[in-house]
């Protein structure tokens, strides 16, 4: 049975966006999902989709991202600087931590069932591939080694943090 509900995807043009979305087409119709892009990202992964439920946009910009959550009522939050050739810590700042606090103050408004922030391993100073992590989850010591990690670590207390002020559900 497909949902019903408006699903906005954040980042939905990248590799595992582009994914879940797929996924997500199982599940429910293409009509209840909003895919978020960021200006400019190359289609490459979506080209089998319909344009229309496209919102081109920068997640730094506020009026983007108000724009974009119109009606939602589940958020999945991928857009990221996620590459390591930054040479400063404000570059992935402005994604990952503001970009992500940008969504949180529209969700302020509305009446969110459920906010999913994809975060990585990043914010435990491994990069993928390296390390026993089998036995690992959200408790264990975050101890990130650069840019990106500090910035989805700061991204993840945001969403705990908007939690615990006014119960977002993530």
């Amino acid at each position: 049975m497909a949902s019903n509900r408006k699903i906005l995807i954040t980042g939905a043009a990248g590799f595992i966006g582009s994914h879940l979305v797929d996924h997500l087409l199982k599940k429910t119709d293409i009509s209840n999902l909003v895919l978020f892009v960021k200006k400019g990202e190359t289609m490459d992964n979506l080209q089998h989709l319909i344009k229309p439920n496209v919102i081109f946009g920068d997640i730094r910009n506020k009026d983007d991202v108000k724009r974009a959550v119109v009606g939602v009522d589940t958020i999945y939050h991928l857009a990221a600087k996620i590459d390591f050739d930054g040479k400063s810590y404000r570059e992935y700042e402005s994604v990952n931590v503001e970009g992500t606090k940008n969504l949180i103050d529209e969700c302020r408004k509305m009446k969110i069932k459920k906010f999913v922030l994809f975060s990585s391993i990043g914010v435990y100073g491994l990069p993928a591939g390296i390390g026993q992590i089998r036995n690992w989850n959200e408790k264990h010591a975050k101890t990130y080694t650069n840019y990106y990690g500090r910035s989805k670590l700061e991204a993840e207390e945001a969403v705990i943090g908007a939690s615990n002020e006014f119960g977002l559900p993530y």
